[in-house]
């Protein structure tokens, strides 16, 4: 069971750009489509459908069409919330938040080795996903964020510490809340190695390009450039 698990960790092991994309009522299909296909154009490792106050229907539907277009172009697909539909569309992955489903029951659910990552606000947090074993954890949210509006920002201090004790776990990260073009430099600076972006692609005039910029941005931080 561990061997299975490690094989689909290792398909998040080469994400440094993670996008979210929110799929919400009022965002016809084709736009959430458009730019889940611009952000892959433009050289992200990961995209996470989150669907919110829209049916599981069109949940399904979206999911299965986002999967799709992902393997096409070998970039890692991960679903929020919904074990379900992750499994039922053959997604690589789920991401579950504090008030969803437990991971041991979610690890249940898949019909194929998936990647399972956690939300986590402190340490406090940090420490109870580390102990149920995930493939990464979410750090955030770092800056003050419009998607998680009621969520007091975690702070950079929290991404140096959680990186310091996430060290040799295994357990991978993406550093996530308001992370911007201006503000990547100071998150990888913190001790973050990959990041999660919503905002600053959805808003961008040109969501292709930005996604090719931040990527470069962490490549070149990374290096030390």
């Amino acid at each position: 069971d561990t061997l299975i698990q490690s094989s689909a960790a290792e398909k998040f092991s080469s994400v440094r750009l993670y996008v979210i994309i929110n799929a919400v009522a009022g965002r016809n299909d084709s736009q959430i489509l458009d730019l889940a296909t611009a952000c892959i154009t433009g050289g992200t490792d990961c995209i996470q459908l989150r669907a919110k106050g829209i049916s599981d229907r069109r949940t399904f539907e979206l999911a299965g069409q986002i999967v799709k277009l992902c393997k096409e172009a070998g970039v890692v697909s991960i679903i929020n919330d919904r074990v379900d539909i992750a499994a039922s569309v053959g997604a690589d992955g789920v991401h579950l938040g504090w008030d969803d489903l437990p991971l041991s029951q979610a690890r249940r659910m898949q019909l194929t080795p998936m990647v399972f990552g956690l939300s986590t606000h402190s340490v406090d947090e940090l420490r109870a996903a580390i102990s149920q074993r995930p493939d990464y954890v979410s750090l955030g949210p770092v800056f003050a964020t419009g998607t998680k509006p009621d969520l007091a920002p975690a702070g950079l201090r929290y991404l140096t510490e959680a990186t310091q004790i996430l060290g040799d776990t295994g357990i991978r990260h993406v550093a996530i809340g308001g992370i911007t073009v201006a503000s990547i430099e100071q998150v990888l600076k913190a001790g973050a190695k990959n990041v999660a972006v919503c905002s600053a692609v959805a808003q961008a005039d040109n969501p292709k390009q930005m996604c090719r910029k931040l990527k470069n941005m962490t490549e070149v931080l990374q290096n030390g450039g």
